[in-house]
């Protein structure tokens, strides 16, 4: 006859089994979601998607799995980017979405279906014919949130667990909608390079080496964009004063500094040798998340060259100013006379002498001065005036004469120069036409925009400056003749049609592209105006260039990706947030039932039981870590320097390396028992020791031997591989040792610099290293690099040690105490909205000898206490509750019973956080998940303060 059981074992047995069903599921959902998160973050460069979709068949084990994106915004028609059905990879096709069980997720977040979904597919589809009967999916979406596509777990079982599978989707969706971004954005990015009608080149940040070219840039130079790769500055250069190496550096690192472009002038020499001088607008960047420059190149050389023509002639400004048979006046910013011309004497009848140093005019009358003097300060602003105007000489005899004012520069100053002529002979013959045309032929001139003037046969009646400028020709090339359009081959059609069009007296506009003659492209604005030059039908074209506004809306859209890729981070961010408060909620109930059944087992004197529940207890600790890291990367903060040993750093993370790494990889431990503790922010000591067997793994290419050691080190005479300081002290050293091919020298002196990175483009961010040196020399201590081509490559971590050992106090010895602790006696209100949580305190709190009341939000807390007001002697409140805070309800209880005791427990806390429960009196703050002895002194205290109190009054 077998012995009944007691109840308290059946109770007992009950819990237990309780904890390992929820240690199981934390388990399952652990390795799953890890296994998303590590295929999302290791999926293959040029193959993310496909990646993708086997990762969602082998952590879901489903049949099938789909990656798919709108082929437009209609989201009628979906293109497959990643099929993988029964372990086969399908060739990608495009379907109606209408005619799929994806209708029904357009504009939706995600959609599941456990069964049932076989009717939904056309009867002729491949998921109909295999018997596809479960469906969930997941939406892909832009930065602007815009739905970009879908991602689909389907199976012919029914799919189990709802909310695991949308979350491993929602991870791997992220990952999908992110590479679907950066595939669109490299393909706007590369288009607009490659088009681009100036010359680009894009430059190291650090060594100025070329990374790449655009067509325009190879075709100006004569160089395949091959050959300008493997060249430096250096051979592109004339490197002749004022052009030399040692100014390029200079512009180079102002433009580091400057958030504008640096423009600055340039000689290049070009593959045939010939010389060029360029106008170069230099502008700090970022290509593929990496810190880069950009060079704009135009090239000058015919501006130039009038430049110097131009200072050439000024030696003969003395020869023709006293030869003109135009009088000459050349007068300062005040008006003063500087200098006059003996054709000046002659009209007038002043000698040079009376006229220098005058500051009005001596053949006009006051009135008359007024005038000029008003029309001076137009000329000085870059005005170009010409009139005529009535004087008399110094013998009183009137004449008429013609002048003409422009603005020019004398002896570094502005001046205005006036030219005057006597027409008073030819005054009334003339007075018209002239005026008509020297008024066209100011305005023609000076004008910034092109214009040229067309006759019936296309043949160039006149052109401006501007345009001899553009098309890099001389007037007798142009005048006269059939001077061709410089324009693209796809618009030379059109463009003709708009010079017939304003011949026939319809005018019009084109936005077109110019060649000029040397071969440069520029984008302009055409209008075409019809017009009557001596009694014929002409055309005048006005171009105004519109390359430099082009190329301000290239660098608008460039920093748009720029904001997109800060947006994207940020999101994963608040995902990896809302990821680990999720788990925090769940590990907080397996611990506090951990906790409970492990004084069941103490006090039955079961030590195996208890052994094997403080295991599991340990195992909740390093979980509990885990998502304090996870929290705190997505807030960006960092944890506080504590007493760490450096081996059991080691120890805890190593199953974690061995699941991420290959399985090529053979690990080797050798850490000295007894080294001493260090000080240092734990989460940040275990990416620096990530972030190394990393480095490790990449150098051996995935193949090899990877050692892990730590011990106490003699420093005496090692030297810091990253900073060259001489490391002093006592120290323990962390070494990451690796049988990959070594560091070349040149790479070792540069390896923590931020951005370099010796990987293709795409596969690193060149961040590992100088993150590896910024976190160490932080706390102080030093790396040491050794490493040889073909030798393999130790990197030792030199932390200083902290004075003294301190044992941290275990699980067993923690909840011995609280068994060894007498009963306790009050009165609780306990509140949490988390159900799982709750029923494990409450059960603590009563074997603790405490009277609990539940409550499950601030609002049913608050309804007890009004029920009972001194009914209570402590309350123990969650802070992070739906409709009211923790810190709000503590707001209202005291307004009630402001000598009331409360203790907040908070998942993750801020200073915000801190110092307003400071502000309002809170009696403890305790992290969750909670420690049954933490909870214990906070609690005895509290009571203990309320009884004070109590005797007191």
């Amino acid at each position: 006859m077998q012995p009944e059981k007691h109840p308290r074992a059946t109770a007992d047995l009950a819990e237990r089994r309780q904890a390992k069903a929820l240690e199981s599921r934390l388990r399952t959902v652990l390795e799953r979601t890890t296994a998303a998160a590590l295929a999302a973050s290791n999926a293959a460069p040029g193959r993310v998607l496909d990646d993708l979709a086997v990762a969602i068949t082998e952590i879901l084990g489903v049949a099938c799995a789909v990656v798919g994106e709108f082929v437009d915004d209609s989201k009628t028609t979906m293109r497959t980017r990643a099929v993988r059905f029964d372990g086969r990879v399908l060739a990608n096709f495009e379907y109606d979405v209408m005619s799929t069980a994806c209708r029904h997720i357009v504009g939706r977040a995600s959609r599941f279906l456990a069964s049932g979904v076989r009717s939904e597919f056309a009867p002729d589809s491949i998921f109909y014919a295999e018997g596809i009967d479960s469906y969930a999916g997941y939406a892909l979406s832009a930065n602007d949130g815009r739905q970009v596509g879908v991602i689909v777990a389907l199976d012919r079982k029914p799919i189990a667990d709802q909310a695991l599978t949308e979350t491993i989707l929602k991870i791997l969706a992220a990952r999908a909608s992110a590479e679907i971004e950066r595939e669109r954005a490299e393909a706007n990015y590369r288009a607009v390079f490659e088009s681009a009608e100036d010359a680009i080149l894009v430059l190291d940040w650090t060594s100025a080496r070329i990374l790449d070219a655009n067509p325009k840039a190879c075709a100006t130079r004569g160089y395949t964009r091959d050959e300008l790769l493997r060249l430096g500055i250096a051979e592109l250069s004339a490197n002749v004063p004022p052009y030399t190496m040692e100014q390029a550096r200079k512009y180079f690192e102002a433009a580091k500094r400057s958030p504008h472009a640096v423009r600055f002038e340039w000689l290049r020499k070009n593959k045939d040798g010939t010389l060029h001088v360029d106008e170069v607008d230099l502008k700090a960047g970022q290509l593929g998340g990496h810190k880069c420059m950009f060079a704009f190149v135009r090239e000058i050389t015919e501006r130039k060259r009038t430049e110097k023509a131009l200072r050439d002639s000024e030696e003969m400004y003395r020869e023709i100013f006293n030869a003109s048979a135009d009088a000459m006046v050349l007068r300062d910013a005040d008006f003063r006379v500087v200098d006059v011309n003996p054709a000046y004497s002659s009209m007038s009848g002043y000698t040079r002498a009376e006229t220098l140093g005058a500051h009005r005019v001596l053949t006009v009358t006051p009135e008359e001065n007024l005038r000029w003097r008003s029309e001076h300060e137009r000329m000085l602003k870059g005005e170009h005036l010409r009139f005529e105007f009535r004087a008399r000489r110094k013998d009183g005899t009137p004449y008429e004469a013609e002048l003409h004012g422009m603005p020019v520069t004398y002896d570094g100053r502005p001046h205005v120069l006036y030219v005057s002529r006597d027409i008073t002979e030819r005054k009334h013959a003339e007075l018209a036409l002239r005026v008509s045309e020297e008024q066209y032929r100011t305005i023609f001139n000076v004008s910034d925009d092109v214009m040229v003037v067309r006759d019936e046969a296309m043949l160039v009646v006149d052109a401006n400056p501007a345009f001899f400028e553009l098309q890099s020709a001389t007037r007798e090339e142009v005048i006269g003749v059939r001077y061709p359009l410089f324009v693209g081959e796809p618009n030379r059609a059109a463009a003709e049609a708009l010079i017939r069009d304003a011949l026939a007296g319809r005018p019009g506009k084109l936005e077109i592209q110019i060649r000029r003659k040397d071969g440069e492209v520029r984008e302009f604005d055409v209008r075409a105006m019809p017009m009557v030059y001596r009694g014929r039908p002409h055309v005048l074209a006005i171009g105004r260039d519109l390359t430099v506004e082009r190329g301000a809306e290239r660098e608008r859209r460039r920093l748009e990706v720029q904001l997109r890729q800060a947006q994207k981070m940020e999101a994963i961010g608040q995902l990896t947030g809302g990821i680990a408060h999720d788990f925090n909620n769940i590990l907080g109930s397996i611990m506090g039932y951990n906790v409970l059944a492990l004084e069941r087992a103490l006090d039955a004197c079961d030590a195996k039981t208890a052994m094997y529940l403080e295991e599991a207890l340990g195992s909740c600790r390093r979980a509990r870590d885990l998502i304090q890291q996870m929290l705190t990367f997505s807030r960006g903060e960092r944890g506080e320097p504590r007493r760490l040993s450096l081996r059991r750093l080691v120890e805890d993370t190593t199953p974690l390396l061995r699941s991420s790494l290959p399985p090529t990889i053979v690990f080797e431990l050798d850490c000295e028992p007894t080294s001493p503790m260090v000080l240092v922010d734990e989460i940040q000591a275990g990416q620096v020791l990530l972030n190394l067997c990393i480095n490790a793994r990449d150098a051996m290419q995935g193949v090899g031997r990877l050692k892990l050691d730590v011990r106490e080190l003699d420093t005496q005479g090692l030297v810091c591989a990253s900073c060259h300081s001489p490391v002093l002290g006592r120290c323990v050293a962390l070494s990451v040792a690796d049988t990959g091919s070594g560091i070349e020298p040149a790479v070792q002196e540069r390896m923590f610099e931020p951005f370099f990175s010796t990987k293709d483009k795409g596969k690193g961010s060149g961040m590992g290293l100088s993150m590896v040196h910024g976190i160490v020399h932080e706390h102080g201590g030093h790396v040491v690099v050794q490493s040889a081509p073909g030798r393999g490559s130790t990197f030792t971590v030199l932390w200083p040690a902290a004075e003294g050992a301190v044992d941290p106090l275990q699980g067993p010895a923690q909840v011995g105490a609280l068994r060894a602790r007498s009963r306790l006696s009050g009165r609780v209100l306990l509140v949490d909205d988390e159900r799982a949580i709750r029923g494990f305190m409450q059960e603590m709190l009563g074997e603790w000898g405490l009277t609990v009341t539940a409550a499950a939000d601030g609002g049913e807390a608050l309804r007890a206490f009004d029920a009972a007001p001194l009914g209570f002697d402590l309350v123990i409140s969650d802070q992070a509750m739906p409709t009211m805070t923790g810190l709000a309800l503590t707001a209202q209880l005291r307004a009630r019973q402001p000598e009331l005791p409360i203790i907040l427990c908070a998942g993750y806390t801020d200073e915000g956080i801190v110092a307003e429960a400071q502000r309002c009196g809170v009696q403890g703050l305790l992290h969750k998940p909670l420690e049954a002895a933490q909870l214990r002194a906070a609690v005895e205290a509290a009571l203990s303060r309320q009884f004070e109190d109590v005797g007191h009054s």
